[in-house]
């Protein structure tokens, strides 16, 4: 009697390694991708970068620095993300199904490194997402790509430290509690080094320093070579786990390049104690000559390279006014002109009056026209040679009484007018003049002006142009507006204008 034993059924092949290695991959990135939290962490990001930006005129800088900073979010909601994913081996239950697969947990600790490209397409579209948000508005300055670039590294940083830390300390308190820690470290670096050479500054996720000149070049490329050295770092240590000799020399290699990074933002960033910021760096980047000029009804506007698209925003506070002044006897209007609202240096002299307007514009409502008010009262003292700062006081805190002048009249009148709102601006006191001090009867006599139309009361002005530029008394020269008994100065305690 003779037996025959067949070979044992295979109902499946074995994988390769690599093969492995990448279906999970692939599975890990379904499951990333359907998960709630991943897309509403998403959503908060973009109404973050969105809503921190909504009160003022975008600008790249701004643009950057918001993005920069929504970008962390995503990356904490990641690190928890990625280390929920890696402790999955570890959790009950789970241990004795995992050993049978045909990848070890070094293999699926690289299998799981695909979040690391996954989480920087996020943050591409997050990006993307926040500047379509901002149309029709379109960021104004200069384009710094590598500026945004943190916007898209950050979050795979967070992907890769959540591998890291679930690889190393599985617990499942272990994820929240890093994210806390890492928001702690990223709150406290500021803080590290002190003055021009605050090295906690430059260790920071986002640069947030302000640039020492409105579109001059920062060192933004370092400050993506060092987050680049930060993820190679973070990844290292996520490996090191099984792949020891190897994950220590990337990681003394990586933190090399990103001391060398850092060290390089440090020097070439001007403002420091090595490279200080002279006038005629300044000149190169906001003096007269890089001004873009444009003239629109016989005003000169002056924006710095990029802006140039608020100079409709800027006309449309101006020409209210210079609609209200007679023609051919105001002389040479005054000019907007742009500068910079941090440096705030002499340049040449200007050869007719200039208003100065800087880098911030509010962008909705209030914020809007707050900054259209700003302008136009700007724009009225200028025109109307009222008092401004002196050599003594430079910031004009020294009052004076502009009562019974008729200059004072005329310029609450000419900024009321120019505003939607403007009989309740001024009934609210709300009108600002400078140095000069208005009294309740040239407040009144401003609302009695508005009640006539404009092209009777530019009729009066221009027969007594002289007078509206000078200290001159009101006098009877409104009367025909309805305007008088309007009492000259001499019994305030507030020394009147000159």
């Amino acid at each position: 009697m003779s037996a025959t034993v067949a070979a044992p059924a295979v109902f499946w092949s074995v994988p390769a390694p690599r093969v492995a290695t990448l279906a999970l991959a692939v599975t890990e990135t379904r499951i990333l991708l359907r998960s709630v939290t991943l897309w509403a962490g998403a959503l908060v990001t973009v109404a973050l970068g969105t809503v921190w930006g909504w009160t003022r005129m975008p600008t790249w800088d701004t643009v950057g620095d918001n993005a920069g900073m929504a970008a962390v979010v995503l990356a904490g909601v990641l690190l928890a993300l990625g280390h929920l994913a890696v402790s999955r081996d570890y959790r009950h239950g789970v241990t004795e199904a995992t050993i049978t697969l045909p990848a070890e947990r070094a293999r699926r600790t690289i299998a799981l490194l695909v979040l690391i490209p996954v989480a920087a397409l996020l943050g591409a579209l997050v990006l993307g997402a926040q500047l379509a948000l901002l149309l029709p508005d379109v960021p104004a300055g200069t384009f710094d790509g590598w500026n945004l670039a943190p916007v898209v590294l950050i979050p795979p940083i967070g992907a890769a430290l959540g591998v890291a830390v679930g690889r190393w300390l599985p617990a499942t308190a272990a994820g929240p509690l890093a994210v806390v820690a890492s928001a702690i470290m990223i709150h406290g670096l500021p803080g590290i080094g002190n003055g021009g050479n605050n090295v906690g500054w430059w260790l920071s996720p986002v640069l947030l320093r302000q640039n020492w000149a409105p579109g001059a070049p920062e060192p933004t490329g370092w400050h993506a070579a060092y987050l680049l050295a930060l993820l190679a770092v973070v990844v290292a240590i996520a490996l090191a786990r099984y792949r020891m000799v190897v994950s220590t020399v990337v990681a003394v290699v990586a933190m090399a390049l990103g001391a060398v990074a850092v060290s390089q933002q440090m020097r070439d960033q001007p403002g420091s104690f090595s490279q200080p910021v002279t006038k005629a760096m300044m000149d190169d980047y906001i003096g007269p000559a890089v001004l873009r000029c444009e003239e629109h009804d016989a005003v000169r506007y002056c924006a710095l390279p990029g802006y140039q698209s608020w100079i409709p925003l800027w006309r449309d506070a101006v020409e209210p006014v210079t609609r209200a002044v007679p023609a051919g006897v105001a002389g040479v209007l005054p000019g907007v002109r742009q500068r910079d609202n941090v440096q705030f240096l002499q340049s040449a002299t200007a050869e007719r009056p200039t208003v100065d307007t800087d880098l911030i514009w509010g962008r909705h409502g209030k914020w809007a026209a707050q900054s259209r008010v700003g302008l136009v009262q700007r724009y009225v003292r200028a025109l109307t040679a009222l008092p401004t700062a002196t050599a003594d006081d430079p910031f004009g805190e020294q009052s004076c009484s502009g009562a019974g002048q008729l200059r004072t009249v005329v310029a609450l009148w000419l900024i009321a007018q120019a505003l939607p709102d403007g009989r309740k601006v001024l009934e609210g006191n709300q009108v600002r003049l400078g140095r000069l001090k208005a009294g309740r009867a040239e407040t009144d006599a401003a609302v009695t002006l508005l009640g006539q139309p404009r092209e009777r009361v530019t009729a009066i002005l221009a027969a007594h142009w002289d007078a509206v530029v000078s200290a001159a008394p009101v006098g009877d020269i409104l009367d025909p507006l309805g305007v008088r008994g309007i009492a000259a100065a001499g019994t305030e305690q507030v020394t009147p204008c000159r």
